[in-house]
């Protein structure tokens, strides 16, 4: 299927930046609400068709509203006091556009409107847009603002409210795969959380639209497969090449979490990973925990100034968990797959895969932390946090591999430093690594994208014809008319 990139051309941080004022406003009105957006249903009024002939109109109750006018225009779908919303800013902005979303379920919009762009007292741009459709999109790139104001002076159509859902100062473009000149994506994963890897996507672009872009750092991207989302990136820096020429180079959430530090925590009872994860990260909405973890609790210490992506990998460590950002939104946390999803086409196989072996592992221990509630003496261990020093002890749990052979080197893997790991979850850690450690042989292939995602376990036939099964730990997509991934999935014993 054919690649393409949706690129949120917005200006960061304008929620938290924005102050929102609007003339004519209803008391219903959540002026606050008008950049971060709200959908609302189409409601009946007593305007001119506000009412509907069927179902789809609904009485007005505790629906958002972002911005109703009280006044309506009149018969010539004018105003006599235009509505005005003023948006300023803490900080400077640029932006190559503006998007408008009036009211798409109604069908409502505003016909006219007035923008201005200032810094300061200083107008950057002033101009009046014609609009014909409620989701309106103002291509103009203005630089160094701090307020726009914006003024509606006509409706669509007759004695009709002014309506907005959202004013974006930014705007979605997305580039199809005429325009997508290169493009390569690699997602990794570990089935025990020893790292958590940072994926990546690299892309050429070549617009057919005449903008000159400003890829900022952090803006968001998505590449699609079709309608399959293959990942969310953030861009980390960019290449202008020609006029309309530009190669970007993104990361995903995990990368964005290695860049910022975290206050660390100290719970020296069972907490639940919910509450973990707000202490740490704040809003857990970039999360999406699997069902398997609802009751999940930890108890133990993560060091605080380090960063958010090291405080995650302790937290998925200490659950035997997965981390994954491929094919959405938020940073999935979830167990291992054991279940089969389904066989992968040797049809959509290239030839030429192989087998590697790895080394044998004969040992892993895991250190597990007993953090007591008492202040240390001079010979005792101990963490800090708060300005406190607490006690603490520990123990070691082991898992012998049951498979080594006389002439197998020692080859221990040790885990240490993880205090969220306790007499409560070390021992159960320990035999789940070393029972990912008895899989040594990774199969490398290419293949014909299809559906497969990253950590799932699928069957394959090896390319002398053994029948076997593994999970796919690392995908690098590349398209060059077909989408194909080189894979490398880590085979069952």
């Amino acid at each position: 299927m054919p690649i393409r990139i949706v690129y949120r051309d917005v200006a960061l941080e304008t929620d938290d930046k924005a102050t929102v004022t609007a003339s004519t406003a209803t008391g219903f009105s959540d002026k606050a609400k008008i950049i971060s957006g709200v959908e609302t249903p189409a409601i009946a009024t007593f305007e001119p068709n506000g009412w509907g002939l069927s179902h789809d109109y609904q009485t007005r109750k505790n629906q958002q509203f972002a911005f109703w006018s009280v006044t309506l225009s009149d018969a010539q779908c004018i105003f006599a006091n235009p509505p005005t919303i003023t948006v300023s800013f803490t900080e400077q902005y640029t932006a190559t556009g503006l998007s408008i979303r009036f009211a798409p379920n109604s069908g409502d919009y505003c016909k006219k409107i007035n923008v201005v762009w200032y810094q300061g007292t200083t107008v950057k741009y002033t101009q009046t847009y014609t609009a014909d459709t409620t989701n309106f999109v103002i291509n103009q790139t203005v630089e160094a603002f701090d307020k726009i104001v914006f003024v509606f002076s006509e409706t669509g159509l007759p004695r009709k409210r002014c309506k907005i859902e959202q004013i974006l100062i930014g705007v979605i473009r997305e580039f199809d795969a005429k325009e997508i000149k290169s493009f390569s994506s690699i997602h990794e994963v570990s089935l025990v959380s020893e790292t958590i890897p940072i994926n990546i996507m690299d892309a050429g672009i070549h617009s057919a639209d005449n903008i000159d872009y400003i890829f900022q750092r952090k803006q968001e991207v998505k590449a699609y497969d079709g309608e399959s989302l293959i990942g969310t990136y953030y861009i980390e820096k960019s290449k202008k090449l020609g006029s309309v020429d530009y190669t970007l180079s993104c990361q995903d959430a995990v990368g964005l979490l290695e860049k910022q530090l975290q206050p660390g925590g100290l719970w020296l009872t069972d907490t639940a990973l919910t509450t973990i994860l707000s202490d740490i990260f704040g809003d857990t909405a970039i999360f999406n925990i699997d069902s398997a973890y609802s009751d999940s609790t930890l108890r133990g210490y993560i060091e605080p100034n380090t960063t958010k992506r090291a405080a995650l990998q302790q937290i998925a460590f200490a659950l035997g968990a997965v981390v994954d950002t491929s094919g959405t939104d938020k940073i999935k946390i979830f167990p291992p797959p054991v279940d089969y999803s389904a066989s992968i086409s040797t049809a959509k196989t290239y030839t030429g895969g192989n087998v590697e072996k790895s080394d044998t592992v004969t040992e892993v221990t895991v250190t597990a932390y007993i953090i007591s509630d008492e202040r240390p003496g001079d010979n005792d261990e101990s963490i800090e946090y708060n300005g406190v020093k607490y006690k603490y002890y520990t123990d070691t749990k082991h898992a012998l591999n049951p498979n080594t052979v006389s002439s197998d080197p020692e080859n221990k893997k040790k885990f240490d430093k993880m205090y969220l790991c306790n007499l409560s979850n070390a021992q159960t850690l320990a035999n789940n690594i070393m029972s990912y450690y008895q899989r040594r042989d990774k199969y490398n292939f290419r293949h014909v994208l299809d559906s497969q995602e990253l950590s799932r376990k699928y069957s394959v036939k090896l390319p002398w014809g053994d029948l076997s099964s593994g999970n796919i730990i690392k995908m690098s997509v590349i398209t060059s008319g077909i989408t194909a991934s080189d894979t490398e999935m880590l085979l069952d014993e």
